[in-house]
């Protein structure tokens, strides 16, 4: 086998081909755990109590190779999940234990490596790409990445077409908007938006009245009140958030995340670059959004305005972690520390 691409791998499984490894990584968490149970429910079809084994990286090695060499009870196959299983920290005996797994593996038995994470574990090291390259020969490697705004509309809009409710493009999109890029997060608010529309068409007055914008899409908005002076959108966007009851550290979090793109961006443009052209260096993946997103918002600020957003940022930061004061005052003088960056006041 080798690499394949998330559909790729879902028709697979639909179809029945399984393979005895799974190597899945990658930042979109729900695909990956979608994509989990889906094999582990096709190949453990019956007495999952003892057919079903799951480990994490504190695991003993023998008890893995054991559980991967027993037959499976009263079922055809058997299945092995091994989380977040660290390279580093990995004896070189243990290590030649899980290679002779993958490379010669019990044909009862399906092994799934899954990691939490954007990134395996030391990825660099010849150990990390020895069993990539192992699992890329022996199973199947999948790299389940955050899909663009384009992929996000499209998903909504089959979630929504399943339940009778019609998105228009546009409308998908405010959607994405609304929710950010968790595609679980995503679904749950396209469930919701169904149960009130009932059926038929949902408009975008529909999404305002039950929608919950999510922290990343508000961070986006604040982001760009700020940068293009909407005080009272920004303050009106700030208000919301803490109605939700969402945390002073998490807002700032958020919007510390986004004037870093705007820095990139703004590093990029002085070297004659396109906020695309740094997307890969930076691992953006499908992201790319963010940069864009963030050329839109910056493009009136300069490069040393955007690094002084983020020393305010971060002044924010440490007060809200190491002082009693109100985290919501903090917050609310930060913006308006940015609010006087953004229009050339003296700070």
């Amino acid at each position: 086998m080798a690499r394949l691409s998330e559909r790729e791998l879902a028709a697979n499984i639909k179809s029945g081909r399984l393979e005895n490894t799974y190597l899945f990584y990658g930042n979109e968490g729900y695909l990956k755990r979608l994509s989990k149970d889906r094999i582990i429910k096709k190949a453990v079809s019956d007495f999952a109590d003892f057919n079903l084994h799951k480990f994490d990286r504190s695991v003993k090695m023998d008890d893995l190779v054991a559980a991967c060499d027993a037959m499976p009870m009263m079922s055809e196959k058997s299945c092995v999940v091994l989380s977040d299983y660290n390279f580093s920290t990995a004896q070189d005996s243990e290590y030649k234990q899980l290679i002779e797994l993958i490379e010669h593996p019990n044909s009862t038995c399906i092994l799934i490596l899954t990691y939490d994470n954007a990134e395996i574990p030391t990825s660099k090291t010849k150990k990390a790409k020895d069993l990539v390259l192992a699992v890329e020969k022996h199973g199947c490697v999948v790299n389940f990445e955050h899909k663009n705004d384009h992929e996000l509309a499209d998903i909504a809009i089959r979630r929504a077409s399943k339940q009778e409710v019609v998105l228009q493009p546009t409308v998908a999109r405010k959607i994405v908007e609304t929710c950010g890029s968790d595609i679980e997060n995503l679904l749950t608010e396209v469930d919701k938006l169904c149960a009130y529309v009932g059926k038929g068409y949902a408009t975008e007055q529909d999404i305002d009245e039950v929608m919950v914008r999510t922290v990343e899409a508000s961070a986006f908005a604040l982001a760009g009140a700020v940068c293009s002076r909407r005080r009272d959108d920004a303050m009106k966007i700030c208000a919301d958030l803490f109605d939700l009851k969402t945390e002073p550290i998490v807002i700032i979090g958020a919007l510390s995340s986004v004037f870093v793109d705007i820095y990139r961006v703004k590093m990029a443009e002085n070297e004659g670059l396109r906020y695309d052209d740094i997307a890969q260096p930076f691992g953006y993946g499908k992201m790319v959004f963010k940069l864009k997103n963030a050329a839109s918002y910056g493009r009136n600020m300069t490069r040393s305005m955007a690094l002084d957003a983020l020393e305010i940022l971060r002044d924010a930061d440490i007060k809200l972690k190491t002082s009693s004061s109100n985290g919501r005052v903090i917050v609310e003088k930060t913006l308006v520390r940015l609010f006087a960056l953004a229009s050339g006041e003296e700070l």
